[in-house]
């Protein structure tokens, strides 16, 4: 059994991918292969920049969050911008879908 402290991660050990203005269906899959190469580390997803987001690339990034949460990994989405938070409402979502309490003000605005 590993030791508590081998289960640990330091904050710079995560792995930040910045989330470009624009995100639509040609940008899924090249995010789907950047969250891929990261598999098995904490990853953090800034979407302080996102402008608007598309259906496909909220797929990606739900799954993500939710095959890290299976494996007991740190999946974090900082600093959401308010469009990036009115995209997931009008799916029907939150950042609580996402393991991130709504509650929690993340917007940097």
């Amino acid at each position: 059994m590993a030791k508590p402290e081998a289960l640990m991660t330091k904050a710079s050990d995560t792995r930040t991918i910045e989330l470009e203005p624009i995100l639509d269906i040609s940008h899924a899959a090249g995010i789907a292969d950047r969250l891929r190469a990261l598999s098995g580390a904490p990853v953090s997803v800034d979407a302080s920049g996102v402008e608007r987001i598309g259906t496909p690339v909220v797929q990606v990034l739900l799954s993500a969050a939710r095959t890290w949460a299976r494996a007991g990994g740190r999946f974090t989405i900082i600093a959401p911008s308010g469009a990036f938070l009115t995209g997931l409402t009008l799916l029907g979502l939150s950042l609580d879908d996402f393991g991130v309490p709504s509650s929690v003000n993340l917007d940097p605005q």
